[in-house]
């Protein structure tokens, strides 16, 4: 997913993050990806291996134009309301992902599926453990290719109106869909099949220590806003 932003001179700051499609003209990403953002969200077509970015900006790469219709969040607000809503215009998606209030117990294996953005020095420096920045920056790009579309599996240790695991993430997944009893199957493209899509992924608190964590969709707060769109059946 690219957002982007004109500033008042005229430059251009574009991000990036995942998005998924929950119904054929739906999507969520993590309510953070599009805070304070005026421009248009992009984004491009489910299942692309690869984003080159020089493509993407020389308009050579196929994308969706998407508008916001609902978000629950606030800056520094709490991570159980980090999520927000996309409507994909005239576009119909073929394949969604169905959605599940079931969470995982503690120790059970969950995956996150979505595009590692770049990584950066001061972002590696905060992450617990590293001792030496530069060959970790190495290690980590080799595990989370940037803007590759990219699955990390790893053990939940808590669940609730959050979750939180045990998972190699990186800025850039944020949105992500985080999948339990879920596969990932295809031969020339990367397809997703899935049983359950228990939350969207959020990141880690900016807490020292934290674990990265998702939004679940069992919170009164995220139930209202599928109620108010119209999505709430999407939920099983």
């Amino acid at each position: 997913m690219l957002i982007e932003s004109r500033l008042p001179n005229n430059s251009v700051v574009r991000q990036f993050g995942t998005a998924f499609f929950i119904h054929p003209k739906m999507l969520i990403t993590a309510g953070h990806n599009i805070y304070g953002q005026s421009g248009r969200v992009r984004i491009t077509y489910p299942g692309l291996r690869h984003l080159n970015y020089t493509q993407l900006t020389d308009g050579r790469v196929a994308t969706i134009d998407c508008t916001v219709v609902g978000t629950l969040y606030t800056k520094n607000g709490p991570c159980e309301k980090d999520i927000a809503i996309l409507h994909a215009g005239s576009h119909n998606a073929a394949d969604v992902l169905q959605l599940s209030a079931e969470l995982p117990q503690p120790n059970e294996f969950i995956s996150v599926i979505g595009y590692p953005g770049e990584l950066k020095s001061e972002w590696m420096k905060t992450q617990i453990g590293i001792k030496d920045v530069d060959s970790s920056l190495d290690a980590a790009a080799k595990l989370l290719p940037k803007r590759t579309l990219t699955v990390s599996r790893g053990a939940v240790k808590s669940t609730g109106a959050t979750m939180a695991y045990t998972v190699s993430t990186c800025p850039g997944m944020s949105g992500s869909c985080v999948l339990y009893k879920g596969k990932v199957i295809g031969k020339d493209q990367i397809k997703c099949r899935t049983d359950y899509a228990t939350g969207v992924h959020v990141g880690q608190h900016n807490s020292a220590g934290s674990l990265p964590s998702a939004v679940s969709f069992t919170g009164q707060d995220v139930i209202n806003l599928f109620r108010q769109q119209r999505l709430l059946n999407l939920i099983s």
